[in-house]
């Protein structure tokens, strides 16, 4: 079996040039930028990323609708219920992990705690402006060979949330311990990390990775 060949710095520069892959990394630099405007903490960061998952799902439906109207139509309070479920134990788990001071708090007042923060809308903005620029360059042109593929569009987020959640997750927590004190230092590791590995999957389901990166049998 042949491995990965070494990366010819051409396909590497290219890759930087893509316009999907500049929005990616501008979209996660404005984040970093709004996290020092208003002085985000960790848990209010990581709040404005779940919000991207969200995104993702909000354009999956979307491509769901444009290949098989009637089936989504159909199938969608399923898909609904499935990816809401997620989305609510990602948001529990950053909630437990990342939230100062909420010992005793309702759900419900936490929840509208949180989100009531116009500056998270503002800072989730950009990362849906992403996803649409890729969504019309990406998808849009080959909607067509998409079609009897409902499955795949339904359930292609998870391999890439699931990549970087993880990522992102594990940074903060070094981030927050390492931090002494002060966090905010390590903001920039963050999102180098998360912008990193989400080109990494961005670039996977789009089959724009470069050769070297193809393991032929």
């Amino acid at each position: 079996m042949a491995g990965p060949q070494p990366l010819d710095e051409r396909h590497f520069y290219s890759i930087l040039r893509l316009p999907t892959v500049i929005f990616i990394i501008v979209s996660n630099l404005l984040v970093l930028a709004g996290a020092f405007i208003w002085g985000w903490n960790l848990f209010t960061m990581l709040l404005v990323f779940w919000l991207e998952s969200a995104i993702i799902g909000f354009y999956t439906v979307i491509k769901m609708f444009t290949i098989e109207p009637v089936m989504t139509f159909l199938t969608l309070p399923l898909y609904l219920a499935y990816f809401l479920f997620f989305l609510a134990v990602y948001f529990i788990a950053i909630l437990s992990a990342f939230k100062q001071g909420h010992a005793g708090e309702p759900l419900r007042a936490l929840i509208a705690g949180s989100f009531g923060d116009v500056s998270v809308l503002i800072g989730a903005a950009p990362l849906l402006i992403s996803h649409g620029v890729s969504f019309f360059r990406n998808f849009w042109p080959r909607r067509e060979m998409y079609r009897n593929k409902l499955n795949d569009i339904a359930f292609e987020p998870y391999p890439r949330i699931m990549l970087w959640v993880p990522v992102l997750v594990i940074t903060a927590f070094l981030v927050q311990y390492a931090g002494g004190g002060r966090p905010q230092y390590g903001y920039p590791v963050i999102i180098l990390v998360k912008a990193c590995a989400d080109i990494w999957s961005h670039l996977k389901a789009n089959d724009l990775l470069p050769p070297e990166f193809n393991i032929k049998s």
